[in-house]
C-alpha cells in the first residue's frame, strides 16, 4: 500500500476513535492521536516512533480576512505537542484540529505527512525535543493509562473493521505540489501557505 494511502487510512481510524473516546475535547488529545497513529502504523509494518516538542501551524480565517500561527498548550504529558515520524515522514493530525478552538472562525488545515529530508513550508513549524523508542512504555498515572489503553483498543478494533480505503474528509500536506494542487482548487489554507512562502524562508526540522 502506498504510504499516503496507509497514513490516510490510519488517520481516519484515529480521528474516529478520538471523537468516540473523547467527545468533549478530542481535538486537544494530541498524545493519544500520536500513539494511535504509531500503534496502527506498526500494525501494518511501517517504521514509526512518537515525537514530542513544540509546534505551531498557520491558521486562516474562513473569510480570508486574517491569518496567524496557532499551536497547543501542554495538557497531558510533559510536552506541548506530540506527533509521529512514520517512514521518515512527519505525520500529525494536530493542524487539522486547530480550527476548533481558534481565536477566530478558521478553515480546517490539512493532515501533515511531510518528508523529513525536505524543508518544511513556513506554514508549519515543528521543534522536536525528544524521540521515544519504538517500543516505549510510558509510566503514566493510572487513570491516564486506562484512558490510553481504552483508546488504543478502540483504534485497533475500528482498524480491523475497515474494508477498502475510507473516503477522505481532509487532504494530506505532503509536498509543495500538494499545496499547489490544493491552492488551485481554492483551499484557503493552501493559498495562505503559498502567500507566506513568498515572505519567509524555509523552516528546518531538527533530527
Amino acid at each position: 500500500m502506498r504510504l499516503d494511502k496507509a497514513v490516510a487510512r490510519c488517520a481516519h481510524v484515529v480521528d474516529r476513535s478520538l471523537r468516540k473516546c473523547f467527545p468533549e475535547d478530542f481535538d486537544a488529545r494530541c498524545m493519544y492521536a500520536a500513539f494511535g497513529m504509531h500503534r496502527l502504523a506498526q500494525t501494518i509494518g511501517l517504521r514509526s516512533i512518537v515525537v514530542a516538542g513544540d509546534f505551531v501551524a498557520l491558521s486562516v480565517a474562513m473569510d480570508n480576512s486574517r491569518a496567524s500561527f496557532q499551536g497547543y498548550q501542554r495538557s497531558e504529558g510533559d510536552f506541548a505537542h506530540y506527533w509521529g515520524e512514520i517512514e521518515d515522514h512527519i505525520v500529525d493530525l494536530g493542524p487539522s484540529y486547530l480550527s476548533i478552538r481558534s481565536r477566530y472562525p478558521a478553515v480546517r488545515a490539512p493532515i501533515v505527512m511531510w518528508p523529513m529530508e525536505v524543508s518544511l513550508p513556513p506554514s508549519l513549524r515543528y521543534s522536536p525535543k525528544i524521540r521515544y523508542a519504538p517500543d516505549v512504555q510510558f509510566a503514566l498515572e493510572p487513570e491516564m493509562m486506562r484512558r490510553m489503553d481504552r483508546f488504543l483498543v478502540t483504534c485497533e478494533a475500528k482498524f480491523a473493521q475497515i474494508s477498502g480505503q475510507p473516503r477522505e474528509s481532509n487532504w494530506l500536506v505532503s509536498s509543495q505540489r500538494s499545496i499547489d494542487v490544493a491552492a488551485a482548487r481554492g483551499d484557503l489554507w493552501a493559498l495562505g501557505s503559498k502567500r507566506i512562502s513568498k515572505e519567509a524562508g524555509e523552516a528546518t526540522y531538527m533530527r
